[in-house]
């Protein structure tokens, strides 16, 4: 992501937020929705999120880790994660859920999180939810 929120010096909002797209959408989704994402773009260029604001974000986001707190996590938790996401590694949900107590408790009949498609992922949590 670092890798390319650089270098957007001189570019129009609309050159920027193309530019951003590689890591916010799935590949594939934009040749199918490409007229959503100019849709979305022009109403964030409209109404842009303040600079400070983003800044803030993008520190949090860089930044924030509640890794010691998820042992805490007394729920039910099924963790999920887009499999081509480019933001967060796939492999975080599989570290996340071996820190939530029960998250992937065989004993349960719960099926242990895992890296798969969207697809896979809704069947899984349909039948996870109670």
């Amino acid at each position: 992501m670092v890798r390319v929120m650089r270098d957007l010096d001189g570019l129009t909002p609309e050159q920027a937020a193309r530019r951003i797209w590689s890591v916010t959408y799935a590949p594939g989704y934009l040749d199918k929705h490409r007229a959503l994402a100019e849709e979305q773009m022009k109403r964030e260029i409209a109404l842009p999120t303040p600079l400070h604001a983003a800044d803030l974000q993008f520190q949090a986001f860089a930044e924030f880790d509640c890794s010691q707190q998820l042992v805490n996590i007394k729920s039910p938790t099924l963790v999920l994660t887009g499999d081509l996401d480019q933001l967060i590694s796939p492999q975080n949900s599989l570290k996340m859920a071996k820190l939530i107590p029960g998250a992937a408790d065989h004993r349960s009949g719960r099926r242990p999180p895992r890296v798969m498609g969207s697809d896979r992922r809704m069947r899984v949590a349909y039948r996870w939810l109670p």
